[in-house]
């Protein structure tokens, strides 16, 4: 099959340079359905504007690789099966349709994949074909799609006390993306990435294929746990929060000569969904070379990723932005679920209605920092109560519980989590608006446990309304007397 492509902007046969640089400005390799024009037939043929043969595609590959950003090797006959899918996504990265659903349906013979037309779908077709790629493909360079902003072999720095480290990636407000793309564009700088063949075949064989839920992915990665903080930014109210996430390995490669994979960083949000932004990650082989090995099970993680819908804030909302804490393990917690809706990653409480003992939340604390003896305290937050005050007006207070029974496997009720809600407080304080202090010091053997808890008032106005929320940090130390 020989298929002639006709140059209407390449005027005249010009020395190969000029000609390269007429090809840059030429429509015809900024269009989406010439991709495919241009290498599935056996042979191209290009013709300026006045009809005259430029050459084919071998005797013009190098202008073409120059104008494309499509190696000569794919140009000259190699099958492109061979290019990684973040490499072909990244030759349509430029490209451009009249219709919305083209820059999708224009890549199907690219990728060998076949999916109805459904002109009216916009965006949602570019998604329904990387969900069809990942049916039958095995390349988890699909998801290798953004900006690497940080150089290979990086490590992380500065752990916290307990051995978590803080991701500090450029400051973005916008919800969290899903693991698939919005469009090719998001390729744009994944040309050179390919498979890393060996941690793929091993991956694979112990792994179930990903699949789709939900506008969202469930998939099985190998995760560096050790990355467990990524810094979040809220948008209104404005400031910045540190939340669970992790690096998620992809099991490619910026090159082949390169040592390093790639990463993405995903953090929480609702209550069992992830999220990333656009942002890719080198993890040094030093961190991920076990896991070519056979110990990659232990180290896999099973995600939802998902785009961020973001929680519709009211005024009398409370989020916990930060759990600071030294020598404690950090136990679980609980709220009055009849009275209380509480998301988990936002850790966002937002109060219904008023609980009969007023207390909203409890979260509990192991003074031993370990999970095998749980004795330690609890912290309680609830709402004073005030006869003739709307709930959301109603001042926060702060209680503390000083558990020191051992919790005993099988008796019904000895957990301290389950009872925070319901002991007796030992100490209670009222949270100041529109800035708070409460502290707490108590003893437990030869440690002293410190509390201290700062609250603020937020305030925002959104679409007309004038919200506040309450923010709280909570920093607790075990120190030896």
């Amino acid at each position: 099959m020989v298929c002639y492509a006709y140059l209407s902007d390449v005027v005249e046969i010009t020395p190969p340079a000029t000609l390269s640089q007429q090809f840059k400005t030429s429509r015809w390799f900024t269009r989406g359905w010439t991709l495919q024009e241009l290498l599935a037939p056996c042979s191209v043929r290009f013709y300026s504007a006045k009809w005259d043969h430029l050459g084919n595609r071998e005797d013009l590959a190098q202008q073409i690789t120059d104008t494309t950003r499509i190696e000569d090797d794919f140009l000259l006959g190699n099958d492109i099966r061979f290019a990684s899918i973040a490499k072909r996504f990244s030759w349509a990265a430029l490209r451009e349709t009249s219709r919305t659903e083209d820059i999708a349906y224009c890549l199907l013979g690219i990728f060998d994949v076949n999916m109805p037309l459904l002109y009216g779908e916009g965006k949602k077709a570019f998604i329904r074909l990387q969900e069809e790629i990942m049916k039958s493909s095995s390349d988890y360079s699909l998801f290798a799609w953004g900006i690497i902003d940080q150089p290979g072999g990086n490590e992380p720095a500065n752990p916290d006390e307990s051995g978590s480290h803080l991701m500090t990636w450029k400051k973005d407000i916008t919800p969290l993306k899903g693991l698939l793309a919005g469009s090719p564009r998001a390729f744009v700088d994944s040309g050179s990435i390919v498979m890393h063949k060996p941690f793929i075949d091993n991956l694979v064989r112990k792994t179930p294929p990903p699949s789709v839920f939900a506008g969202g992915v469930r998939i099985e990665l190998p995760t560096l746990k050790k990355w467990r903080k990524c810094a979040y930014w809220w948008d209104k109210p404005s400031f910045e929060q540190p939340r669970t996430g992790c690096i998620a390995i992809l099991g490619c490669k910026v090159s082949d000569d390169s040592q390093d994979s790639i990463g993405i960083p995903l953090m929480g949000w609702g209550n069992d969904n992830m999220g990333r932004r656009d942002s890719l990650v080198l993890v040094s082989n030093k961190s991920y070379r076990a896991l070519l090995l056979h110990n990659i099970i232990p180290r896999l993680s099973r995600l939802s990723v998902k785009p961020e819908i973001r929680p519709d804030l009211q005024t009398g909302d409370i989020i916990f932005r930060e759990f600071d804490c030294c020598g404690m393990a950090y136990m679980g917690s609980d709220c009055s679920t009849l009275e209380v809706d509480y998301s988990l990653a936002e850790r966002l409480l937002h109060p219904r209605a008023m609980p009969s003992n007023t207390r909203l939340f409890a979260s509990y604390w192991s003074r031993n920092g370990t999970k095998k003896d749980n004795r330690g305290i609890g912290i309680v937050f609830g709402k004073v109560d005030v006869e003739g005050l709307s709930l959301a007006a109603k001042s926060l207070y702060v209680g503390f519980v000083d558990h020191d029974a051992k919790y005993t496997k099988g008796v019904k009720g000895s957990s301290p989590i389950l009872n925070c809600l319901g002991e007796k407080l030992v100490a209670q304080q009222l949270l100041q608006s529109p800035s708070g202090l409460a502290t707490w010091d108590v003893k437990h053997g030869a440690n002293v446990i410190n509390v201290r808890i700062n609250s603020e008032r937020a305030s925002f106005v959104d679409c007309g309304r004038t919200i506040s929320v309450d923010i709280i940090d909570i920093h607790i130390s075990n120190l030896a007397d």
